[in-house]
């Protein structure tokens, strides 16, 4: 299951009389940082440092090893407004508007970094420079948006016991895309533990009928649900550079039945459950009390 992100900058400079717009570019798209990445993988948290804005004076072009402005920093913000997407708009996204106010980060604009000092998570080159006086006042509007596809599919090879293959699915829908993307829902199945967590919960039902990404609820079982609660099986590793690898599974008295769908679950409270993905199989697995059930699930961030 791989996400996709983009980051998108619009930046206005205003003069001090009359508010008049004496600068503005459109549709700048970031470079996502390699320390974004890792959190992501280890978090799941897409948001991770949106709170500031750093500009600086360096117009080297960006590099993923980058890890904050690499010239001399003009300026901070930390005043923003934050708005975000409604949980069943497609593509996901939250905008942040920065305020960088007269008489700050006065100089030539060459460089912009989203993300705490010294550890930014995404950094821009404005080519040609702004030039922002000691009156003028910059304002920076970044969006990240989050993609995904309509579904990611595989072949688990001879996954039947008569050695036929069973197709694979998993579907994202808009709004499970909500809870992983605005909520970070998806924090504690990445866990790097190696026994299940109270948190980590799934669906399992008996249909393999296909997600509707618009229309269905977070927990989108189609079908009679076979089992409820928390996974028996629970090992998740440190990510490597592009991804992370949990593996989950049931021993021999849970979830028997023939399985065509699994929802992940974060149980936040025991009345409130945060569904992230289902995954369905055609044909069904068959899972009876003489057998166990282990399913590597693999967790990816990239640009888009």
């Amino acid at each position: 299951m791989q996400l996709k992100c983009k980051g998108v900058f619009d930046i206005k400079l205003i003069g001090n009389r009359g508010n008049k717009v004496k600068d503005y570019r459109k549709g700048l798209s970031n470079l996502l940082l390699e320390r974004w990445r890792t959190e992501v993988l280890e978090t799941g948290d897409m948001l991770s440092g949106v709170s500031q804005c750093h500009a600086g004076d360096n117009g080297t072009p960006p590099l993923r090893t980058d890890t904050y402005v690499l010239g001399n920093v003009l300026g901070v913000s930390d005043s923003y407004i934050l708005t975000e997407s409604y949980f069943t708009v497609y593509p996901a996204w939250v905008r942040i508007e920065y305020f960088f106010e007269a008489g700050t980060a006065t100089g030539t604009i060459r460089e912009l970094a989203v993300g705490y000092t010294g550890n930014a998570n995404s950094r821009i080159v404005i080519d040609p420079p702004i030039e922002k006086r000691e009156t003028d006042k910059l304002i920076v509007t970044y969006t990240r948006y989050v993609y995904r596809p309509d579904a990611w599919t595989g072949v688990i090879t001879g996954g039947q016991f008569d050695g036929t293959d069973v197709n694979w699915e998993c579907a994202v829908n808009n709004r499970q895309l909500h809870n992983i993307f605005h909520d970070k829902y998806l924090d504690k199945w990445l866990l790097v533990r190696s026994t299940p967590y109270s948190a980590m919960n799934v669906v399992v039902g008996d249909s393999n009928l296909p997600s509707d990404l618009v229309n269905d609820l977070p927990v989108n079982n189609k079908g009679n649900i076979l089992y409820s609660g928390m996974v028996d099986f629970y090992n998740a590793v440190e990510p490597t550079d592009s991804y992370k690898d949990i593996t989950f599974g049931f021993e021999t008295g849970t979830a028997n039945g023939e399985i065509g769908e699994i929802i992940l679950v974060n149980k936040v409270s025991s009345s409130s459950s945060k569904g992230l993905c289902r995954f369905t199989f055609d044909p069904k697995l068959p899972k009876s009390e003489s057998n166990r059930l282990y399913l590597t699930w693999r967790w990816s961030i990239a640009d888009w």
